[in-house]
């Protein structure tokens, strides 16, 4: 695990994004969500488009933990929004103690397979996951179909809308009854990873996060946190390493908890077992990593 990282792989789009969260911070949150909505579109050409060898869902190839496995429940989740409906997925361990929960915020791809996954992963480590679907007002990710469709649902929503629906998702996990409300964590991946942070600024019931192939804010957001975060990327992945050198510095200043991983021989979707650019070792590796970081922020 590293606080800096030196080295020289750094891309202009990266700081311009940083540099657009920080100036969009000082105009508001929505502002914020602005800027992360046009970075959805452009996620999925940010990893490149999806390999030849790349099946269009690999979906069951990866799945870890299924669905009913005895441990755990887990299932479709529908839930109120502002100004409707919002859809997910919902796994929770079995039993009636009262457990921390988790937002999963899904990468370009939507609400798949994989996220529902990682939602089934944390419930049988001791979590109440929620994984939200980012394009429920577009009626969802399973509707959609179409990857294409799915990128262009996400890049459609208004900065407002998704604020809003992060938000109803994080209160809809505090209202289940095995939650413990002041134990609320999030998790984001790609696209997810990025939107985190603006669940982070907005919303000081999470207590803990961990971004994974994300982006890293502005050192001026480090002020506005509450939260301890884990930032993981592949060292092959694209990031702005002096942007996220001056954010451990902000993040010390402003005494909260960030650490940073580069996972070696890894890029973008190192952690998605369902693409060909899964890497075994660094995604084990990362998600001992997550465990690790949410049980000492959340569970003590």
């Amino acid at each position: 695990m590293r606080r800096r990282n030196g080295g020289g792989d750094r891309i202009d789009r990266g700081r311009h994004v940083r540099q657009l969260l920080h100036a969009a911070r000082q105009a508001g949150l929505v502002a914020v969500l602005a800027v992360s909505v046009g970075a959805l579109p452009s996620a999925g050409a940010a990893a490149g488009p999806p390999r030849p060898g790349d099946p269009p869902d690999k979906q069951t190839a990866g799945i870890t933990v299924p669905p009913d496995d005895p441990a755990i429940t887990a299932g479709a989740a529908e839930y109120p929004g502002i100004t409707g409906p919002l859809l997910g997925y919902l796994a929770a361990p079995k039993g009636g103690d009262v457990y921390p929960g988790i937002l999963v915020i899904h990468d370009r791809q939507g609400l798949s397979g994989h996220f529902k996954d990682i939602a089934r992963r944390l419930a049988k480590a001791g979590y109440v996951a929620l994984a939200v679907d980012l394009t429920s007002r577009r009626g969802g990710t399973d509707a959609l179909g179409d990857p294409g469709k799915i990128d262009a649902a996400l890049g459609a929503l208004a900065p407002q809308q998704i604020l809003e629906d992060l938000n109803a998702s994080v209160r809809y996990l505090e209202s289940r009854p095995l939650v413990a409300k002041t134990r609320i964590g999030a998790v984001g991946f790609g696209v997810g990873g990025s939107v985190l942070w603006l669940v982070l600024t907005s919303n000081p019931d999470v207590k803990a996060a961990v971004a994974i192939s994300g982006i890293v804010p502005s050192p001026r957001v480090a002020s506005n946190l509450t939260a301890g975060v884990l930032t993981i990327f592949g060292e092959n992945d694209r990031r702005d390493d002096q942007g996220i050198a001056e954010f451990d510095t902000a993040m010390k200043n402003a005494g909260l908890p960030f650490a940073v991983k580069l996972e070696p021989k890894a890029g973008r979707d190192f952690f998605d077992d369902t693409t060909t650019r899964y890497v075994p070792l660094a995604a084990k590796d990362a998600w001992g990593m997550t465990l690790d970081w949410l049980s000492q922020h959340l569970t003590g």
